[in-house]
């Protein structure tokens, strides 16, 4: 019994090496210019296409442009729909032309950057708040999942995250939709793991593997 559970656990971590590598060689950096002005902008990838009901949006900020999900899911139907640097209120925007396509599912991630820009938790609460009630009324059949705004190494930032993060949680489940913690998933002693984070906000390859982990079993 102990050798068979010696080799799960052996290949187990084969295959949690392999998956960082995966992401390694997909060269994830700050510093390559296309992550942050992408030569086509992924929404205007999605609509030049013909709406799909199975389709499953990735809806956020730089931090969802970044993730090569199609590739670690391995499902053709995932669409990044990331953009580095919007706020809340650009994502309403967004949001409003990949509600009329009826996904399946919708991942919502964003808030950091209204943060960041001073915009304040409030106006980032309201309006994601706005975001959930239009999926609910426009695409009533699609599922959302709210994740929650991640760690940095700032503490100035975690100490707005993590309230409201309390209340976006407080939210998702008033409106019976999915919240996923991925604060939790990414921080270590309270801030973001320095071994996810090539600048203390956005990930490297070990931070989109605790991402894929955290959501891998709503997909």
């Amino acid at each position: 019994m102990n050798k068979k559970k010696n080799i799960a656990l052996g290949i187990s971590i084969l295959l949690n090496v392999a998956f960082v590598m995966f992401f390694v060689g997909k060269r994830i950096y700050y510093s390559n210019h296309d992550f942050f002005h992408p030569p086509v902008n992924n929404l205007t990838r999605l609509l030049s296409e013909k709406p799909d009901t199975a389709d499953v949006i990735f809806l956020g900020t730089s931090l969802t442009y970044g993730f090569p999900l199609q590739e670690a899911f391995n499902n053709p139907h995932i669409k990044n729909c990331g953009q580095a640097g919007i706020t809340t209120s650009g994502l309403i925007t967004h949001l409003q032309q990949i509600v009329k396509r009826h996904p399946n599912k919708i991942f919502l991630e964003g808030g950091i950057n209204d943060l960041r820009k001073n915009l304040g938790s409030e106006v980032a609460y309201n309006n994601i708040a706005k975001m959930l009630d239009m999926v609910k009324a426009e695409s009533p059949k699609t599922t959302i999942y709210m994740q929650s705004i991640m760690p940095t190494d700032s503490s100035y930032l975690n100490k707005q995250i993590l309230p409201l993060n309390g209340r976006i949680e407080t939210l998702a489940k008033d409106k019976n939709v999915i919240y996923i913690d991925l604060y939790s998933a990414l921080a270590k002693n309270g801030e973001l793991d320095r071994a996810a984070t090539i600048d203390g906000i956005h990930f490297n390859s070990v931070g989109y593997y605790l991402w894929r982990r955290a959501i891998e079993c709503y997909l």
